[in-house]
């Protein structure tokens, strides 16, 4: 429970960092769909604009592209972030209990403990008296 702020910290780090990688998968995402289109429209390539020197060059990179493209759809981060962000959310959520914890832990017990102890010593310090005043009777 002590770790609970490392917990919070670590899970924003994580769901920063995945998100910024859900954006680059959109860009090359983005990339290779109009690399497909300008091999199918102009037969080169987007990157160099270098011609393909025949037609099954052009069938080769477009199906390299489109397998990329494919493995980038099934590895989708949209599951990911979500599972992460909700769990984020569940953490934030517990903030408060969490506080409230640190509070009776920091705080509050250790003053009921000091409070009860000073207690306990009054109450002996009573039955010391009234034993004193009132011997027992046999």
């Amino acid at each position: 429970m002590d770790n609970y702020p490392d917990v919070v910290a670590e899970h924003e780090e994580n769901l920063e960092e995945l998100q910024g990688t859900s954006k680059s998968v959109q860009w090359l995402s983005s990339y290779l769909t109009n690399a497909v289109s300008n091999a199918q429209k102009r037969d080169c390539c987007a990157l160099c604009t270098r011609r393909f020197a025949e037609p099954a060059e052009t069938v080769e990179f477009i199906k390299k592209c489109q397998q990329k493209l494919k493995e980038i759809k099934e590895k989708s981060l949209r599951d990911d972030i979500e599972a992460l962000e909700s769990d984020l959310n569940d953490l934030k959520v517990a903030e408060s209990s969490y506080n409230t914890y640190k509070r009776l832990q920091q705080t509050e017990i250790p003053a009921l403990e000091d409070n009860l102890r000073k207690h306990t010593e009054r109450q002996q310090e009573l039955v010391e008296k009234f034993e004193r005043v009132e011997p027992k009777k046999k």
